[in-house]
């Protein structure tokens, strides 16, 4: 079939360089496009998520970001998700990616958990049935419903600096049994409603499960130029193309080095600004 499709193409194109177009060109054109990997034809990716989704993804070119920093699981799961969606028009081949959790584990689940007397495996087993199913209704209203695709969640960091506006609740030790619980549960529940499901790649994570700070911007978030990896790992699980932009191997080694000594110096300037700047070139 691959190779009628590529005779296909070839023949397609020196019909059209030399000012030559069938009908029948164009119509099968249009049919083969379903083979083509997000990037060629019409097919998109849409995330959807908090903060995380605008670093993992800020440098594809194939995606369109719609993240809203500091939005939850929580309240996806409780407000639905038919709101963030409406706003968008999907085709029938485009993918949709959600990317929420880690302010949950971050500021939350422990919290809610104490109050209300309950385990953190009960919390996070709820959490991530309401949330899957809030994604689900949300979706079931397409017409034509886009692959789904639901991003594991990022593990907790110490930060150098506490951020006020959404501060730890709990220490890392505490953080990384309720990011792990929550975790294994969105998982599970994703594969039961059919969707597909991208852990955050291992080489993200220190020996206890923890965010590499090396890779990090210093605050919660895998840095922007560190990004390649969970983009792959899409890619390869979504058989799609996100047109990832790697940086030169010269400008990785330089922001490698500085990050190192950031870390060295705990300067948490020099960290954030290298994990939030989308540098090219």
């Amino acid at each position: 079939m691959k190779d009628a499709q590529d005779q296909f193409f070839i023949t397609a194109v020196l019909h059209i360089r030399r000012g030559v177009v069938f009908p029948s060109h164009i119509q099968r054109a249009k049919s083969f496009t379903r083979y083509l990997p997000c990037g060629c034809g019409s097919m998109r990716a849409h995330i959807f998520g908090d903060s995380h989704g605008n670093y993992l993804f800020a440098r594809t070119e194939n995606a369109d970001l719609h993240c809203i920093p500091g939005r939850t699981m929580h309240r996806v799961g409780r407000d639905g998700a038919a709101d963030m969606l409406r706003q968008t028009q999907f085709e029938p081949d485009d993918v949709i990616i959600f990317v929420f959790g880690e302010v949950d584990v971050r500021c939350h689940m422990l919290r809610i958990a104490a109050s209300k007397g309950l385990s953190l495996q009960t919390e996070a087993d709820d959490l991530a049935t309401r949330y899957v199913t809030a994604l689900t209704d949300a979706t079931n209203q397409f017409r034509h419903r886009p692959k789904i695709c639901v991003m594991g969640i990022v593990p907790p960091i110490d930060p150098l600096v506490p951020n006020p506006i959404l501060p730890n609740v709990g220490t890392l030790a505490e953080r990384l049994v309720a990011w792990f619980l929550l975790d294994k549960a969105l998982e599970a529940r994703t594969h039961q409603a059919g969707y597909t499901f991208v852990p955050i790649p291992r080489v993200y994570h220190s020996r206890d499960g923890s965010l590499k700070r090396r890779y990090s911007d210093g605050h919660a978030h895998i840095a922007k130029d560190c990004t390649e990896a969970a983009a792959r790992a899409v890619e390869k699980s979504l058989g799609i193309s996100l047109g990832f932009r790697p940086l030169p191997v010269w400008r990785n080694m330089l922001r490698a080095a500085t990050r190192q000594l950031a870390i060295l110096n705990r300067d948490y300037a020099v960290l954030w600004t290298l994990g939030e700047a989308n540098v090219d070139g």
